[in-house]
């Protein structure tokens, strides 16, 4: 094999696996659904943060974007949110916030023309961790269950989604029960 060849080898392994990876998930438009969804939701804290410091319940509020397939059960979406939590009482004064953006895939457990479609969802993301003293861009994970309620352009969800957030000392730990609307651009 010459250098050439080899060079050569390299350029369809960088350009065309991808290539083709994305020709297989482009689906003709009437395929897909497109939606955005606003949501808000009080925070269960789990555990402690920092140095062992407990927080209060708090308020969590998101924005997403969802490309779903008709065609197969499952689909991706970008989030984007804030969460606030104060310290709890005794523990010491001030909250933590952490504002966050990631994607993930979700798995949707029903048809898509029913009424109710519950899904799995899995995602990864950078949030920005800020408390009194200090802040933290840091990466995290989550994962969680929900359903989307209703037909057509404008539908409700609920989701109760976990969130790791890796932080200095204990890592921050919550979940958001939220509930939101989510409109699809092409029901």
């Amino acid at each position: 094999m010459t250098a050439r060849s080899g060079t050569a080898a390299r350029w369809r392994c960088r350009w065309l696996v991808p290539a083709v990876g994305l020709a297989v998930l482009v689906t003709p438009a009437r395929a897909q659904v497109l939606s955005a969804g606003l949501s808000g939701a009080p925070v269960i804290n789990l555990g402690t943060f920092d140095d062992g410091r407990a927080l209060a319940t708090g308020w969590h509020v998101g924005l997403s974007a969802r490309l779903a397939l008709r065609s197969r059960p499952f689909g991706l979406q970008a989030d984007a949110g804030v969460a606030s939590s104060a310290y709890a009482e005794g523990t010491r004064e001030g909250s933590v916030q952490s504002w966050n953006a990631g994607l993930g895939a979700f798995y949707r457990l029903g048809a898509v023309t029913a009424t109710v479609r519950p899904y799995g969802i899995l995602g990864i993301g950078v949030y920005y961790v800020e408390e009194p003293e200090r802040n933290l861009i840091t990466p995290a994970w989550n994962a969680g269950l929900g359903a989307e309620i209703g037909k057509g352009a404008l539908r409700g969800f609920v989701e109760a989604r976990y969130h790791y957030v890796f932080t200095w000392g204990s890592d921050l730990q919550y979940v958001p029960l939220s509930v939101g609307l989510r409109y699809a651009l092409n029901p």
